[in-house]
């Protein structure tokens, strides 16, 4: 409601955009998946070729980019994007294009469970090791739910195959933690991340400080109902409170009837086309939504709508020809 003449344009747009892929035939959306899973896999590989060739220590051109007043720092490798703040660690967290290796891990790990870890396609595995290489967190936790439904859904003994994951989680929690006494990069960024300290997951920081007070006081006012608009949430936090992503921001920009109206939106896409597998895929974009409410974001959109008949597909035991 806040926008102005050009941001009212550009919303109708992506509206327009989204409705068209919406009334698609579910062949064509399936055709749309696989490209997008393809060009995406393409672009990945570019970067993470060159993410190594920068790791074994070539020199590659560069320049310093100052984004968004100050809210990112970057070296721009032109095929990736190195943040400041990684430059220190032993191995700098990989975002390829993407502002934040969270931003890359999100979309990789909705791909891969949309391709059900499809390890016979080097797409797979090129998204796969792009998301071992963001070290996100957020990323990791959905990449661990992607498995653990699919190892219920598509298995025919999910129990040792929960036996199974959780023997590899425990090797995989105690190499890191004791590796060079701890001091490795896994460690740092991923497990102790995962310690409860006062009843909260370290990694839990959505969220500023700032932002918790103010949602304290938001949910229980007038405004809890519509919101306060994209741009007065800007002007708000404007300087302060960077690193919100998470649900609270959501809320808070278009409130309650907001919030539900996209709850709706999914619900009835994944009414559409419903199974399981696709009950599962709303599921992990709800636990995304909780770390990074990017919901009306085109590419998460996208990858769902045209994701739901594939798996569907899938799970009538249907068959399609790529």
């Amino acid at each position: 409601m806040d926008l102005n003449a050009n941001g009212m344009i550009i919303a109708m747009l992506h509206a327009a955009i989204l409705s068209c892929v919406l009334l698609l035939k579910d062949k064509i959306k399936i055709d749309l998946f696989n490209f997008f899973t393809c060009s995406f896999s393409i672009i990945l590989s570019i970067s993470i070729f060159t993410w190594i060739l920068f790791l074994i220590g070539i020199s590659l051109p560069n320049y310093s980019i100052d984004f968004n007043n100050g809210n990112y720092y970057y070296y721009n490798y032109y095929f990736f994007l190195l943040n400041y703040a990684d430059i220190d660690l032993p191995i700098p967290r990989f975002s390829s294009i993407f502002l934040e290796p969270g931003h890359l891990g999100m979309i990789t790990s909705f791909l891969l469970y949309a391709n059900q870890f499809d390890f016979k396609r080097k797409e797979v595995w090129i998204l796969f090791v792009a998301t071992l290489l963001t070290f996100s967190l957020a990323a990791y936790v959905l990449l661990l739910l992607s498995v653990l439904i699919l190892a219920f859904f598509k298995s025919k003994r999910p129990m040792l195959n929960l036996l199974l994951l959780l023997a590899f989680l425990f090797a995989f929690y105690s190499y890191f933690s004791i590796l060079d006494n701890g001091d490795n990069v896994v460690n740092n960024l991923i497990l102790e991340r995962l310690q409860v300290n006062d009843g909260e997951v370290s990694g839990n920081n959505r969220s500023s400080a700032e932002l918790d007070i103010y949602f304290e006081q938001f949910i229980n006012s007038t405004n809890a109902f519509f919101g306060i608009g994209p741009t007065k949430y800007t002007d708000l936090f404007s300087g302060i409170g960077t690193g919100n992503a998470g649900y609270k921001v959501f809320i808070s920009t278009y409130g309650l009837i907001g919030t539900t109206l996209l709850f709706i939106l999914y619900i009835a896409i994944t009414s559409y086309n419903p199974s399981k597998l696709s009950i599962m895929l709303l599921i992990i974009y709800i636990f995304s939504f909780l770390q990074r409410a990017y919901a009306l974001w085109d590419v998460e959109l996208l990858i769902f709508i045209t994701a739901l008949p594939a798996l569907s597909l899938n799970s009538n035991n249907k068959t399609y020809v790529k």
